[in-house]
């Protein structure tokens, strides 16, 4: 019961306050590709840290660690592309 109290908190304080910050961003564009990569990233790293104690996990993790690089990269072209 305590959990659901909880949670109806965390989420009256989420939509109070997330209502200010998508306005700051309404000008922004969604970006498909980064949050494409910047997903398969993040699911990489997690299942390699679960499979850590085999070979696998830690070739799961080396392509989340590229991955990482790849969506810096991209954000970084999206800046420039943005700003010229």
């Amino acid at each position: 019961m305590v959990n659901v109290f909880l949670g109806l908190i965390v989420i009256f304080l989420i939509l109070w306050k997330l209502k200010r910050e998508v306005h700051k961003a309404e000008k922004e564009t969604f970006d498909l590709v980064g949050s494409i990569i910047f997903s398969i990233t993040l699911l990489l790293i997690m299942y390699g840290f679960s499979q850590l104690s085999t070979m696998r996990g830690v070739w799961l993790i080396l392509l989340g660690a590229l991955g990482i690089l790849a969506f810096v990269k991209w954000k970084q072209r999206q800046k420039l592309l943005f700003w010229t």
